[in-house]
């Protein structure tokens, strides 16, 4: 087997399409695009973005979660926290929460210390 993508993904294809013309298809000349679809991601050639993504975020948020390093922030302004320069925002940041007037917000998120993450 080979390590270029390009070459694993043709030999893939060959083979659902070869599966193919074995059944239904061979009848009708046709190949249906659902099936090759399903064989590729069934194979693991063709991963669903998706998904990974969503497996990602969860192993990151077990991740967390098992740590004991939690420290919670609170900021409170009248703009998101996102969009204040990293110095402004550390002004307005503290480890309980503080009720401004109507006009601001209090926004909390939970932080812990930066670590590697590791791929399942």
């Amino acid at each position: 087997m080979s390590d270029k993508f390009e070459e694993r993904l043709a030999h893939a294809i060959d083979e659902a399409i070869r599966g193919q013309l074995d059944g239904p298809a061979h009848e009708s000349g046709t190949i249906s695009t659902e099936r090759l679809a399903a064989v590729l991601v069934g194979t693991g050639i063709v991963a669903d973005p998706v998904q990974h993504q969503q497996d990602l975020a969860a192993i990151m948020d077990k991740q967390v979660r098992d740590s004991e390093g939690w420290s919670d922030e609170f900021v409170t302004t009248d703009e998101h926290p996102i969009l204040l320069m990293p110095e402004d925002r550390q002004l307005f940041t503290s480890p309980e929460p503080r009720w401004g007037d109507e006009d601001q917000t209090t926004y909390h998120r939970r932080v812990t210390a930066w670590r590697e993450v590791y791929r399942a």
